[in-house]
């Protein structure tokens, strides 16, 4: 279980109605499930385009969001990764994606449909290919710790607020 899992779970026995947990892929996933009413509620991150298809109905919790860099990568903090000729990669439509090709001025962000299988990322890491990969920090943490040519930044380039979603102009919201 997790936090969703547990907010669910809390939720359901509040109201004293049953629950299903049914799994989407990624933010344009969960919103089809509640357009379908195949979902009563989901949970995303905020932005403003997704504010324009569902309504955001509550905060739960944060959601910090880093880089993962070569181990000996003269990157330090979030802020060293927009350096010109610093390639950026992010998954096409993630906060994180959407957050650095709006803010990256001096970088270049290199768009992903997903996010790199750990073999794959360490390749893109050393190769040149990338300087670093942003994405939910546990994520980065967890790509980190499987292996030591890479490291997590210590710091963040973006906190989210994460909150519950229900379908557009839900009166029971």
């Amino acid at each position: 279980t997790g936090p969703v899992a547990d907010i669910v779970k809390e939720m359901a026995r509040k109201l004293g109605v049953p629950y299903t947990i049914t799994p989407a892929s990624g933010a344009a996933g969960v919103i089809a499930l509640i357009k379908a009413h195949k979902a009563d509620i989901g949970f995303l991150a905020y932005d403003e385009a997704r504010a324009k298809e569902v309504d955001f109905a509550g905060s739960y919790a944060l959601m910090y969001n880093t880089y993962v860099v070569a181990a000996d990568s003269p990157i330090k903090t979030a802020a060293d990764a927009d350096r010109p000729g610093v390639k950026i990669g992010a998954v096409r439509g993630q906060t994180q994606e959407l957050y650095l090709s709006a803010n990256i001025k001096q970088g270049e962000v290199k768009v992903y449909e997903s996010q790199p299988p750990q073999a794959e990322l360490e390749r893109l890491l050393f190769s040149g290919e990338l300087q670093a990969f942003g994405a939910n920090r546990q994520r980065m943490e967890d790509a980190a710790a499987k292996s030591s040519k890479l490291r997590a930044l210590a710091d963040n380039f973006l906190v989210v607020v994460q909150e519950i979603v229900v379908e557009k102009g839900d009166p029971a919201k």
